[in-house]
């Protein structure tokens, strides 16, 4: 039987991670497929993240003990989670809407809302790592490293009790000082404890991203660079999607745009608690490069090899009311805190210093479904950093969405009416 996606025009706004792995998946199941984006295939966060795959801690932002840390360090521009002063009252909404998910019931709620994606995760890449996408990706753990013994079990306690509730593999042993720089020579003196968290990856995205996009070329998708979006207008059965003097035609259009989705779905009449949370990234040459990827807990940093003697460091979250402003004291911030922990490295020799957008959402979980009141019109946005460990599993969603085959508790779930 054919799919009932078979030549169907779908449109697609964003040709980020998530607009890419959606025309993938659509394309696979015989659509005639897009893309609209505003610049190149996969700039915004997609090229510029920490590259890790979380297929078995995807877990929110917002948790127990976060709220009391957050609030002491809100307005300092050392803060990890920065946001400014004169950008309060635009992020207020957001920002009661996260105080609001840091309760624990709120959070193994919002647990169980990434589960409906992340399940699908790891069976997911490995298939694409056979067809050519994610080949690059090192399947071997991460390394999470922290300044107290404390901090390490206190981290490695939730992790073992998810596991316990199905989600993932149980973390590897503690690690303790001699022990645990023996196991990663790159690390230094302030790495107290730590362990290896199995089943997670971590690849350099870029390398991913460029294996993707000539992927959803091969199955014919069409690419429009250069095409910012101004509007989605849905005419009888026909949806109009409007790129300054440019016009796309098609049955059904989706718009995944990241960050900037926020102010086009508002165009439509949607009204949706998503923010721009910039992170930063740079890169360096050490002496020694670690031999996976270290999530630095205390620091909220992280450090991943990308090949060729490079190690790229990324962390921060700021919200300023920008999408891509370059603040350089996050870059000094972000080395300030790592510097404890590593040996061997010039600090000052930095180089791809980056800023990008996250979409980031209250409760950590991305908006999938049907604008309300639109017939024709999909969303697909606000993947906070997840958008590399979720794309795969929200492209097939999407896919069997459009199609009518969606499961309905996903869709509940994940719903933009929520």
């Amino acid at each position: 039987m054919a799919d009932i996606l078979d030549g169907q025009r779908i449109a697609i706004v964003g040709g980020g991670l998530i607009g890419l792995f959606s025309a993938y998946y659509l394309a696979e199941r015989g659509a005639s497929v897009v893309i609209v984006e505003r610049k190149q295939p996969g700039s915004g966060a997609a090229r510029g993240n920490g590259g890790l795959i979380v297929w078995t801690e995807c877990t929110p932002l917002a948790g127990p003990g976060v709220l009391g840390h957050t609030l002491r360090t809100l307005f300092s521009r050392t803060s990890p989670f920065f946001v400014k002063p004169s950008s309060l009252l635009e992020n207020a909404g957001f920002l009661y809407g996260f105080a609001r998910q840091c309760s624990e019931q709120a959070f193994r709620e919002n647990l169980a809302r990434l589960d409906f994606l992340n399940r699908r995760t790891e069976t997911l890449y490995r298939d694409l790592k056979e067809k050519g996408v994610g080949t690059r990706i090192a399947p071997i753990g991460i390394l999470r490293a922290f300044a107290s013994k404390e901090a390490a079990l206190a981290d490695r306690a939730l992790l073992a009790d998810l596991a316990g509730r199905g989600l993932g593999p149980p973390p590897g042993p503690l690690m303790e000082d001699g022990e645990l720089r023996a196991f990663e020579p790159a690390l230094a003196g302030a790495a107290r404890a730590g362990f290896v968290q199995q089943g997670e990856a971590f690849t350099n995205p870029s390398v991913t991203v460029d294996e993707l996009i000539a992927a959803v070329r091969a199955k014919g998708v069409e690419i429009l660079e250069d095409a910012a979006v101004t509007d989605i207008v849905e005419d009888g059965r026909v949806v109009r999607v409007i790129a300054g003097a440019r016009e796309v035609k098609a049955d059904k259009c989706l718009l995944a745009a990241g960050a900037w989705s926020r102010d086009l779905a508002r165009r439509i009449g949607l009204d949706l608690p998503l923010v721009p949370g910039k992170g930063y990234s740079f890169t360096v040459r050490p002496a020694v490069v670690p031999q996976r990827a270290i999530a630095l807990g205390d620091a909220h940093a992280g450090a991943t090899p990308l090949g060729e003697g490079r190690l790229r460091f990324a962390g921060t979250m700021e919200f300023d009311g920008t999408y891509d402003r370059f603040n350089p004291r996050r870059i000094a911030a972000i080395k300030a805190a790592a510097a404890p922990y590593f040996q061997g490295i010039d600090w000052e020799a930095s180089e791809d210093e980056w800023v990008g957008p996250r979409p980031m959402t209250p409760d950590g979980a991305p908006f999938i479904g049907k604008v309300p009141g639109r017939e024709r019109t999909f969303i697909a946005a606000g993947h906070n950093m997840l958008g590399l460990s979720l794309g795969p599993a929200t492209g097939t969603v999407v896919a069997e969405m459009m199609a009518g085959t969606a499961e309905p508790a996903l869709l509940q779930a994940l719903s933009p009416r929520r």
